[in-house]
């Protein structure tokens, strides 16, 4: 296939200050017209060329609707890339005007592109995929040129189908799911063929992604049929190994979900799937969006305490995703695995993820646990409302050995009295751990064992984003949060004169580290003043990207080795069912036969906070393979909804 690189740069510098000036790009699929303008709020530092709102899939209406993505082909004459497209219909319905335009017609991509690139100096490629719980998000809500400029790259950012329209599955071929998935592959598809037209090396492209995006990447990575579409990953406070990132039985949830879409009265036995689908698809975007924010203000208003919970999300469909990640990657033999370690993998976390969830606590415990404003978590309050949510929607347990498992591992010294504060900060940890980074760590580890031919990479975000705690923080709430790392790549340059010095250099030093990554597989730079260590099996070291960046090894050993091991095989135990012995006597013989049974994997993700009706003490009864971390992270009421909005938007959860 040839491509044409005649590109863009006929734009004139010295024009520019009138306006902005014409980019053209040929490809095979056509030709574009796109921008030349100085860098947001970074004029000295270059110029970048926009092309946006390129279509990289067909509509998915109609006939295409709830089915795997269709390219888009060929154009004649010159198409306008100069306009934002709209983004895809988001999952849930916030009070207020929309952010941006939304339409069904959005799998449209964006690329940004740093000036005087050729096929001669060809530029590595980095497609960003964001995050939102695959409810939230589009290339509207990141403006890569900043990023793209500083970091000397090609960065493509791109919508994809959300909420319903890209998660519902009826578990067979009427509607088999994923479909978020399978656009973003079609995106990298698409990518991959055409990117040379525009300055970019189709053979050092990277996927970065923040928390359900680094989800994504994850899935991605285990896909055998994406070899040689991109060559290394970066994954932020995200990996396909955290509980609950595949629900584990859809159609129940369609069933809970279709008490409010109103399509038939059916049960997981008699559903009639072509008449449900039928009548999905004869339903608006207004209408089914509407259902699934009234089904998720329902869960929060009818309960009264706190639950995990997840009702739409990616699911094992034996196509897209074979078995659950952590089962795969467990299999050295399968194609997967091979596929995954045939990557370079940079992975990382912030100090403090859970502090997130943990402040979108809800429900009346403030008044059943004597919260205060200064929401601080006692002891007792960690031990009889908290532990038990965690081994129960996560792990299917409410065994109370699993309870006082977690208890025992988050309880700080000292009492309800003395450590109060101590106490509120473990609770955070707890959260932080086991929704993100053990499956981060898990997937390391997974990564580099034995493995000598691609590079590892880990790090810590220790540097606080300034404005990361915009709508205030609770005193156990300190560091870095979750989405500061983000910040650090995609806002401060873009907001120079809001940012100290520090800032600019931490920003600077994060974006250069990643840029590195994505031309060679190693973040070091010829002469650094400090060198960031691979990653192995062994040695487990990673780097504190701080002020002072200083290299550790083994990130909280103790903790963990909790959640990869020492937990999972608690949970193993007690789901395992009780050895059964039969025994046949005669004169002669005796048999004995024993049974036992390996029960199937769980797995989380990330969160709704909802309420659930536990009182304080009591684990519940109401035990559901399918429940985990839910994929949509979204609260209901007061103050809440704005740090949530904030969260989703700006953070990019």
């Amino acid at each position: 296939m040839t491509m044409h690189c005649t590109v863009f740069f006929v734009a004139a510098i010295a024009t520019l200050a009138r306006g902005r000036e014409s980019s053209i790009v040929n490809t095979d699929m056509g030709t574009l017209r796109g921008f030349a303008i100085p860098a947001k709020n970074n004029e000295k530092r270059g110029i970048v060329h926009s092309f946006l709102n390129i279509p990289y899939a067909k509509s998915p209406e109609g006939d295409l609707a709830f089915k795997k993505p269709q390219e888009y082909g060929p154009w004649t004459g010159v198409r306008d890339a100069t306009v934002d497209g709209p983004v895809c219909i988001q999952g849930y319905k916030f009070p207020g005007p929309q952010s941006f335009p939304e339409a069904i017609d959005c799998l449209t991509l964006d690329i940004r592109v740093p000036h005087n690139v050729s096929r001669s100096n060809n530029l590595p490629v980095i497609i960003w995929i964001h995050g939102g719980g695959y409810f939230f998000g589009g290339t509207r809500y990141t403006d890569a040129s900043v990023f793209s400029v500083l970091s000397n790259t090609i960065v493509v950012t791109f919508n994809f189908r959300l909420g319903i329209y890209g998660l519902l599955s009826t578990e067979d071929a009427e509607c088999p799911g994923n479909f978020a998935l399978w656009d973003q592959k079609m995106a990298i598809e698409w990518v991959n063929k055409y990117i040379a037209a525009f300055g970019g090396d189709p053979s050092r492209t990277t996927l970065l992604g923040h928390a359900t995006g680094a989800n994504a990447i994850s899935h991605h990575a285990m896909m055998p049929d994406n070899i040689g579409r991109f060559q290394r990953v970066i994954l932020m406070s995200g990996s396909a190994t955290q509980p609950g990132d595949c629900i584990a039985n859809p159609r129940k949830n369609l069933i809970k979900l279709n008490a409010e879409i109103k399509c038939g009265d059916y049960t997981e036995e008699n559903l009639d799937t072509k008449a449900f689908m039928a009548c999905i698809r004869s339903k608006t975007p207004d209408q089914l969006v509407a259902s699934i924010t009234t089904y998720a203000e329902k869960l929060m208003t009818q309960l009264n305490a706190i639950k995990i919970d997840i009702f739409l999300g990616v699911v094992v469909d034996g196509d897209f995703i074979r078995d659950f990640p952590s089962r795969i990657l467990a299999d050295k033999k399968s194609p997967e695995y091979s596929m995954f370690r045939s990557l370079d993998v940079l992975a990382g976390n912030v100090e403090q993820e859970g502090s997130i969830v943990a402040s979108l606590l809800v429900g009346d415990m403030r008044t059943r646990w004597n919260l205060t404003e200064t929401i601080e978590f006692s002891t007792d309050f960690m031990c009889q409302e908290l532990a038990p949510i965690i081994a129960k929607d996560l792990y299917n347990v409410t065994s109370p050995n699993a309870t006082q498992a977690v208890c025992d591992r988050y309880t700080v010294e000292g009492g309800n009295d003395v450590n109060i504060l101590n106490q509120s900060i473990a609770f955070s940890n707890m959260y932080g751990d086991v929704l993100y980074v053990a499956p981060v760590v898990e997937i390391l580890k997974m990564h580099s064992r034995d493995n000598l031919e691609t590079s590892t990479y880990q790090y810590i975000m220790k540097k606080e984003y300034p404005y990361g705690y915009y709508f205030g923080r609770w005193p156990w709430q300190f560091g870095v949060g979750q989405g500061h790392d983000l910040s650090y790549l995609f806002d401060v340059y873009a907001y120079p004169y809001m940012m100290v010095e520090e800032d600019l250099d931490m920003s600077l030093k994060v974006i250069t580290w990643f840029a590195n990554f994505a031309r060679n597989g190693d973040p070091n730079s010829a002469n650094p003043n400090v060198t960031w260590p691979r990653y192995t099996y062994a040695e487990k070291a990673y780097l504190d990207l701080d002020v002072v960046s200083v290299p550790q090894k083994n990130l909280w050993p103790e903790r963990m080795n909790f959640w990869l091991d020492t937990f999972p095989r608690l949970v193993a135990a007690i789901l395992a069912p009780p050895t059964t012995t039969t025994t046949t006597k005669t004169t002669t013989t005796t048999t004995t036969t024993t049974t036992t049974t390996t029960p199937r994997p769980t797995t989380p993700k990330p969160v709704v906070i909802t309420p659930a009706p536990t009182q304080p003490g009591n684990t519940g009864n109401d035990v559901n393979a399918g429940n985990g971390v839910n994929a949509g992270r979204r609260i209901g009421s007061g103050e809440y909804m704005l740090v949530f909005v904030f969260a989703v938007v700006l953070l990019g959860l």
